[in-house]
């Protein structure tokens, strides 16, 4: 596979992603204003700019960083393989499901213990300990420290 239709792929999963996430923002949660944010401002601001680094992956044309050259470039190695790219869209598709149905520090916990296994090669143990522990600290420093209500 060339690096430039690799790239191409991962831009279709990019603008398919965001576009769902816009729709989600918009239709299922509160956008408020700049002054009252609702939980659906930030979603929307991240899916905007992930649609849109996916419009780039799409249209862009790949440099060959020696020559300069603009054709294809064979690269053994492209990056993540598309296993990794569907594993982190189901994660983060779960993370928002789990947040709205149990609370942050759960959908975190999952969130963090999923990413740790399978994108940081931890162990289960480690991963459950450093999830676990990292959600209740960012609960404990948005809720207790900086007085900002999560879900």
């Amino acid at each position: 596979m060339t690096l430039d239709r690799g790239q191409r792929y991962a831009g279709v999963v990019a603008i398919v992603g965001g576009a769902l996430s816009i729709g989600y923002s918009m239709i299922a949660l509160s956008l408020g204003a700049l002054s009252q944010p609702g939980s659906g401002l930030w979603p929307l601001i991240v899916s905007v700019g992930l649609l849109v680094a996916g419009v780039v992956l799409v249209v862009r044309r790949p440099r060959d960083a020696d020559t300069g050259d603009d054709s294809d470039t064979v690269v053994e190695e492209a990056g993540p393989s598309g296993r990794f790219v569907v594993i982190a869209v189901a994660v983060l598709v779960a993370y928002v499901i789990v947040l709205q149905q149990f609370g942050f520090v759960v959908a975190a916990a999952l969130g963090t213990i999923a990413w740790l296994r399978w994108f940081g090669r931890e162990s289960w143990v480690s991963s459950a300990v450093i999830g676990l522990v990292a959600a209740v600290c960012l609960h404990f420093l948005f809720v207790e420290v900086l007085h900002v209500p999560l879900p």
